[in-house]
């Protein structure tokens, strides 16, 4: 899921214009104004230095400084101020000390309203790093982005400490009520606010309402998460095949049989099957595993042997994590016309011509199969630059797959990869995205053997370390629980239904205080105002339920 931040989505971007200075060197800044502003750069300066001077008279708050964000086709910028607040180690135990949390706030004025977003990962370096939401524009409000502790530069032990000792839920909710606290106690004391995020950023906002609760905190007016899935998972694994089976059975569904996403849907439906089935199909598939994922390719083999079963497995794993991150990257209205038929690449040929369409039908169906997220991005890039306005991160990547660590290679691995704290929530608290086999009952490859191999891929193996302090799906199973019956807190869930991660959607509310949205098609995203992203009526729906919960 990661976000990777969060987590997702095709986009380009133009990229321009950082400028990183610190509040007494606001000259440079001010030498770009947007020409829509109508102010000089006296009256820029001026601004630029009462907003530094109001974050660094508040208490806890250091290391202010100013990045512009420019974007010259429409010559806007967006100015980020960046800081740094001084947060317990351990709630629990204030005596231990405190480390220095990262945040930023986009300022609009006091008046307006503030949304808060809840990072569940790192919050990004720069002004185009820090994502401008459409709850904020919507609104027209301040936005303040809090960094998840232990991501980036916000660390509660030494970079070289990989125990992890306070990466725990409670603690993260507790990080984000000291900064709103101090906040609405000294900036913003009249205003509404407003706690969002997408992904692994909405758990960390949802879970933030289930903590106020147990700890009588009144932070927040409206809590929004968009694409937030809750895993139990088992009691002795934190892998959740729930959202392996969304993948399966719900993305793509529900469209006219006739339509493009309809026949694309049930071509999806037969691909796994199909390659389990047919050898010449399965062979293709499997040298388009080597030739495209060598390395994984590899590792299926050095662990299982060299039998054509295990290499299906792991090319079946491959193939539907791919799917996975295509339907959450990109709205499958935009790629349901790249999936290729099926049939034709199993069809019985007798004639050359039968045969040399049998041939590129099977072509096609290898190739399809492990195209990543980037390469629909390729494929769909004249298409979608004209709608899509946002960098592009592949989401596909795997960890080293490995049995166990010890602390030094832990150590090298959070050096390569920064979002190696999410999977060490994953395997703790926040339960993990697992594969679900069932579609091959009956055909020439055991399920068993799908999930054995699948295993090496997961999560879950890389992290043995943790995985034993697996809390049992007990905060995930209590927060499903809970958020049926808590009166207090005003809570929106707004979900996609080609999105795998609706699989791990809260139930359908009847809680008055709490709304579920799901907006036909869609893909991972909180853009509600992309009208190639949510429907008209779902985004009338979310808009409309924020007017009825906080009047705005």
């Amino acid at each position: 899921m990661k976000n990777k931040r969060n987590l997702l989505m095709l986009f380009a971007a133009i990229m321009a214009g950082i400028m990183m200075t610190g509040c007494s060197e606001s000259n440079e800044i001010t030498e770009i104004i947007a020409p829509e502003s109508g102010g000089d750069k006296g009256n820029q300066e001026e601004l630029t230095d009462e907003v530094c001077r109001m974050l660094e008279k508040l208490p806890g708050v250091s290391d202010v400084t100013i990045d512009i964000a420019v974007d010259y086709t429409s010559l806007k910028q967006d100015k980020v101020y960046f800081f740094y607040f001084n947060q317990p180690i351990d709630h629990k135990n204030p005596a231990l000390g405190t480390f220095k949390q990262r945040a930023s706030l986009k300022y609009v004025s006091q008046d307006a309203p503030v949304v808060l977003y809840t990072n569940g990962y790192s919050m990004g370096d720069s002004a185009h790093q820090v994502r401008d939401v459409d709850l904020r524009n919507h609104l027209n409000a301040n936005m303040l982005s809090v960094e998840h502790r232990y991501f980036n530069k916000s660390l509660p032990e030494a970079s070289d400490n990989l125990d992890f000792t306070y990466l725990w839920a409670d603690q993260a909710a507790a990080d984000l009520h000291a900064i709103v606290d101090m906040m609405k106690k000294n900036l913003f004391s009249q205003n509404k606010w407003i706690s969002t995020g997408v992904s692994k950023d909405g758990i960390t906002t949802a879970l933030y309402a289930y903590y106020s609760d147990l700890n009588g905190w009144d932070d927040i007016d409206l809590y929004v998460a968009f694409g937030t899935p809750f895993l139990p998972a088992t009691p002795t694994c934190s892998d959740d095949t729930r959202m392996g089976q969304y993948l399966y059975n719900n993305c793509g569904a529900g469209y006219d049989a006739d339509s493009e996403m309809g026949i694309a849907y049930a071509r999806l439906k037969k691909m796994p099957v199909a390659i389990a089935n047919n050898k010449v199909l399965r062979e293709a598939c499997i040298k388009e595993f080597y030739q495209k994922y060598p390395k994984y390719y590899v590792e299926v083999i050095n662990t299982f042997g060299r039998s054509e079963e295990e290499v299906t497995c792991g090319l079946l794993f491959n193939m539907l994590m791919l799917n996975f991150y295509k339907f959450s990257g990109v709205p499958f209205s935009s790629w349901a016309k790249l999936v290729p038929d099926v049939d034709k690449a199993i069809d019985i040929a007798t004639t050359q011509k039968e045969m040399d369409d049998r041939d590129e039908a099977i072509e096609q169906v290898a190739e399809f199969a492990f195209m990543s997220s980037k390469d629909v991005e390729d494929s769909l890039k004249a298409m979608l630059l004209k709608d899509l306005q946002e960098d592009y991160t592949d989401p596909y990547s795997y960890q080293e797959t490995r049995a166990a660590y010890t602390d030094e290679e832990l150590f090298q691995l959070r050096n390569t990869d920064r979002d190696l704290p999410y999977y060490v929530q994953a395997a703790r608290e926040l339960g993990n995205v697992a594969i679900d086999f069932s579609m091959l009952e009956g055909t020439a490859i055991s399920t068993d053997k799908a999930y054995s191999v699948a295993d090496i891929f997961e999560n879950h193996t890389n992290m043995q370390k943790y995985a034993s302090q697996w809390d049992g799906g007990r905060l995930m199973s209590d927060f499903r629980s809970w958020v049926k019956t808590q009166s207090k807190y005003k809570m929106l869930f707004v979900y996609c239904s080609d999105d795998p991660w609706t699989g791990g959607a809260i139930d359908d509310s009847t809680n008055p205080v709490v709304t579920k949205i799901v907006s036909k098609g869609g893909c991972h995203s909180d853009e509600f105002l992309n009208d190639k992203l949510y429907t008209t009526e779902a985004s009338q729906k979310i808009i409309a339920t924020i007017k009825s919960y906080i009047g705005l």
